[in-house]
């Protein structure tokens, strides 16, 4: 059975910050071992407010 990885902001912030340095979204996914979608999700929560992730 497969379970939900919860993931802390430093992490996910840590992630984002590697696509906005200019890694590719397939790059930063393989390297933290989730979706791209999910990292465009993360991506999308900073933009909106650090507090949200």
């Amino acid at each position: 059975m497969k379970f939900r990885r919860k993931f802390s902001r430093d992490v996910k912030l840590a992630a984002v910050q590697q696509l906005e340095a200019g890694s590719s979204a397939a790059e930063v996914a393989r390297a933290f071992e989730i979706n791209p979608n999910v990292l465009h999700r993360w991506r999308k929560e900073f933009r909106h407010g650090p507090g949200n992730a």
